[in-house]
Formats: structure tokens, sequence, C-alpha cells
């Protein structure tokens, strides 16, 4: 993500690091990377409690499948 910075500020016509280009074009609140982090930790306690193992990618795609819905 580092190397994509450049072109990510030339494509939106905005300046600042990636999570910052991101944040601002996807509308998240600044506190969104504790949010994951917090819902990671929390749905792998479920799963384990459940013996289940989840994987992040598993993790990955549920949370945007319900959190990011595209309009």
């Amino acid at each position: 993500m580092e190397e994509m910075t450049p072109k990510l500020r030339q494509i939106y016509g905005m300046g600042g690091t990636w999570r910052e280009i991101i944040e601002k074009v996807m509308e998240l609140p600044p506190n969104m990377p504790e949010e994951i982090r917090n819902l990671w930790a929390k749905n792998t306690d479920i799963a384990q409690t459940k013996n289940i193992q989840l994987s992040p990618q598993q993790f990955a795609e549920m949370f945007v499948d319900q959190n990011l819905v595209l309009s």
C-alpha cells in the first residue's frame, strides 16, 4: 500500500498517507483501525468458544460484506 500512495494521491487529487486517503474516500471514521481490531478480537473469541477457526481472510470478507456496502 505504501508503494500505491503516489498513485492514490494522483487518482483522488489529495495528499496524505494511503490510510488517510482511503479514510477520506471511503468516509471512514478515524477510529476505524481500532474498531476493526476490536471486532477481530471479539470474533476470534466467539469462534474459539464454538471450536471454529476463523482465518484473517474469512474475517476480512465477513467485515467487508457487513460493513462496507457499495451503493
